[in-house]
């Protein structure tokens, strides 16, 4: 089974030009696009990173801490993304 985090470092590594990867030895590139993504996709569904992201921005009347976290999101081209973005309505 893909993880979310697989498939972030998919479509990052298919957006990665060939001047980027010639600069990393074998895998050393993908080493550390795993680590930068890394929290971003620890980061979709979980309450306390909202609950935290929320308490930051308290002008916004958004309450729920899962509102906060990143989500992944299907676009309509059948692409998708992980974004945070606060669900106004739910």
């Amino acid at each position: 089974m893909t993880s979310l985090l697989d498939e972030m470092l998919a479509a990052r590594g298919s957006w990665t030009g060939a001047r980027l990867t010639d600069w990393y030895p074998d895998g050393q590139l993908a080493r550390r696009i795993r680590e930068a993504m890394q929290g971003q996709g620890n980061w979709v569904a979980d309450a306390e990173f909202g609950r935290s992201f929320r308490d930051n921005i308290a002008s916004v009347p958004v309450t729920d801490p899962l509102a906060w976290a990143n989500r992944r999101i299907e676009l309509p081209d059948g692409h998708w993304c992980v974004l945070r973005l606060p669900l106004l309505s739910t």
